[in-house]
Parts: C-alpha cells; sequence; structure tokens
C-alpha cells in the first residue's frame, strides 16, 4: 500500500518541491490508507524528503552568508565542518518516534542559538574548573557578565552577548538518514531481564551529513555590562570556549556518542592566529622605549640570519649595524647599553672575533 500525507486532498500529492522540514511535519507522506502511522516503511517516508529543491539550497546558502561576518569590536564569526553525523531535535514530538529541529518559515535543519549558548556555556565551566587551562581569564564573574545569570536562586540577568541561530551548509545539498537499533525493548518497555538476544527493531532518523559547514555568529549587544579587561578580552574568552567545545562537548543531540563533533575551520584558524600574535607583537612593542625597539630589531635581523646561516651576512651587514648603533648608545640609560652590550657579545663570540681589537673597543664602549 502506498503511503500518503495526511493532508486535504485538494493540497496535492506531490511536496518534492517543498522544502524537506514542510515535508518532514505538514506532508509527510507517511501514513497507510486507514490514516494509522506506518511502522515498516519508515525509511521509505524518509528517504525521499532528504535531498533539499534548489530553491531550498539557495535559501540555505543565503542565511549561511549572512552569519558571515568581518570580525570587529563587537562580532566574533567562526566557521567549522562537522566530522560526524549532526542531530538535533530529535526529542521533539513526532509520529516518526524522532524530531527533528527545522526553522519556520524555511524548513531547513537548524542548530538554535539557545543550544551554542548551553555548549558554550559549559566550555566557559570547564575552562573555569580545568586548572590545567591556559585561558586564565574565565571567571565566574566572566561568564555571569556574558551568558547571563543561570543560578534560579538569583535574579534573571540578560548577558552581554547574542548567540545566533546556525544554518548548517549542507554537504552534498541533502539529509541523511541513520538508525538506532535498541536491543533491550524487553527490559526498558516490558520489565523483563537484560539479555542479547532481543529482538532488535530499527528506528531511523533524520541526521545533517559529515562534512557540512556550520557558521557561528555571537554578538556583543550589551557592552557597558562588561568591564574594561572583558570588553578587550571576550573574543578571546569566546574563543577558547569555542575550541574547547569542538574538542570536548560536540553539538546538538547523542554527543555522548559522538555525533555534532566538528573542527574549526584551519585556514580560519590560522588566520585567527596570525593576527593575535601580530595584535600581541605590536602591544610589546609599544611598551618598548625607543633603545629597546632598536636592540630588539638587531636582535631579530641576528636571529634571522644565523638560524639561514648567513654568516657572511652578519660579518658584512649585521656587525656594521652594530657599531653604528653603538655610537649613539653612548647617550642611552646604563640599563639599555647593557643589553645592547649582551647582543653585541653574542654576535661577536658566533662570528669568533672576540680577539679581533675594533670588537674589544666595541664591547668596552658599551659597558656601562
Amino acid at each position: 500500500m502506498a503511503l500518503i500525507a495526511l493532508v486535504p486532498k485538494y493540497v496535492g500529492e506531490d511536496f518534492n518541491d517543498a522544502p524537506p522540514g514542510h515535508r518532514y511535519r505538514l506532508y509527510l507522506q507517511f501514513w497507510n490508507g486507514d490514516y494509522s502511522p506506518t511502522k515498516k516503511d519508515k525509511l521509505a517516508a524518509l528517504r525521499p524528503i532528504c535531498k533539499l529543491p534548489q530553491h531550498s539550497q539557495d535559501v540555505m546558502k543565503a542565511l549561511a552568508e549572512r552569519s558571515k561576518a568581518p570580525d570587529s569590536e563587537t562580532t566574533l564569526s567562526i566557521a567549522a565542518d562537522s566530522t560526524a553525523p549532526f542531530a538535533t531535535g530529535l526529542g521533539w514530538e513526532h509520529p516518526n518516534e524522532n524530531g527533528f529541529a527545522f526553522l519556520d518559515p524555511y524548513g531547513l535543519p537548524y542548530l538554535p542559538g539557545s543550544g551554542v549558548k548551553g555548549v558554550l556555556r559549559q566550555a566557559a565551566r570547564d575552562l573555569i574548573d580545568d586548572p590545567s587551562s591556559e585561558t586564565a581569564t574565565w571567571t565566574q564573574e566572566a561568564m555571569t557578565a556574558l551568558f547571563g545569570e543561570d543560578d534560579p536562586n538569583k535574579p534573571h540577568g540578560q548577558g552581554a552577548l547574542r548567540f545566533w541561530d546556525v544554518i548548517p551548509e549542507l554537504a552534498g545539498g541533502k539529509l541523511d538518514v541513520d538508525i538506532l537499533n535498541p536491543h533491550y525493548g524487553d527490559y526498558y518497555q516490558k520489565g523483563g531481564t537484560p539479555h542479547d538476544a532481543g529482538q532488535p527493531v530499527p528506528v531511523f532518523f533524520l541526521i545533517v551529513p559529515p562534512k557540512s559547514r556550520f557558521h557561528f555568529r555571537v554578538d556583543l549587544i550589551a557592552p557597558f555590562r562588561l568591564d574594561e579587561n572583558l570588553r578587550k578580552d571576550w573574543k578571546a574568552m569566546m574563543q577558547a570556549a569555542f575550541e574547547h567545545a569542538f574538542d570536548w562537548l560536540g553539538f546538538g543531540a547523542k554527543t555522548a556518542v559522538g555525533y555534532g563533533a566538528m573542527v574549526m575551520d584551519q585556514q580560519v584558524l590560522k588566520e585567527r592566529q596570525a593576527q593575535a600574535a601580530a595584535k600581541a607583537e605590536q602591544a610589546r612593542q609599544d611598551a618598548m622605549t625607543p633603545e629597546q625597539l632598536k636592540i630588539d630589531e638587531l636582535r631579530q635581523l641576528y636571529d634571522k640570519l644565523k638560524a639561514a646561516g648567513e654568516k657572511q651576512n652578519i660579518t658584512g651587514n649585521l656587525y656594521m649595524k652594530l657599531r653604528e648603533t653603538s655610537l649613539s648608545a653612548r647617550e642611552w640609560p646604563a640599563e639599555a647599553r647593557q643589553a645592547l652590550a649582551e647582543l653585541a657579545g653574542d654576535i661577536i663570540r658566533y662570528l669568533d672575533i672576540r680577539k679581533n681589537p675594533k670588537a674589544k673597543e666595541l664591547l668596552k664602549s658599551l659597558n656601562p
């Protein structure tokens, strides 16, 4: 017997052009002729709704594009790829036993922003509780300020951050069907003894396939709730929370058995690390005196040439710069002259010219 959709006849029978969420909840061809739910053909009912029609793929890409945003003081945007199946909303009621979360009116799968917030809050808790964590800035006060108060014994308070819903870009432009094979129905449902001889009853449910792209976006909407340090550090802290969530927690349902595992986009991660390193380097240089900057410039040049084995270049180029700098160093503070003398000693020893009269004279002139 062909399966039918439980809708008025004037709606029609062909729903192939409808988004998957509409077909799953409104037009699912899941019912027998007597309007009883099918027991044997659940897979046959789910398979046809997995492929997205072209207009749904266009909407999916447009919504994902909207979630992307250049980093700013008030926006953090992170892309990640799923390395395992992703499921969401399985606990929602549905005649198929397992629900699935679709975002209206688009009828596309999504991870609610509230779910993103919950996972990241737990990641923040872990980073607070983990004494080996390198993210020392996570504290209970910082978590409350960013996420809001979650202690039921305290007045509710809104956090400073807003978490967007996530519309995944589905690998292959389609959903997929996964299966559970529970073997202990007699034990869980009928009070029998647990054993391995039970007859499994397959349970089919929808998933987002691995290698799908997820775009996470977090906005700072209430900076006035944060102190000066948090306003400066919140993005780095949230990035650490994302990385912890990707490594240890997962997103969506069934994370305890490996679903919802993701990895951050490696190219984006490298760019962020490069930006953070450049920012830290700039801050380091901003804190230096002109004398320290000059010494640092010579030290970096020396390390670079030494690593490349360019001893001749050190002799003909760097050593001359060092001698020129020593002339102005006579007016430097004693501490800066001492640092320059240490660098000169390293270079002279590397070039093995310690007995050279000019080298001796150079070191003598730099000693405070």
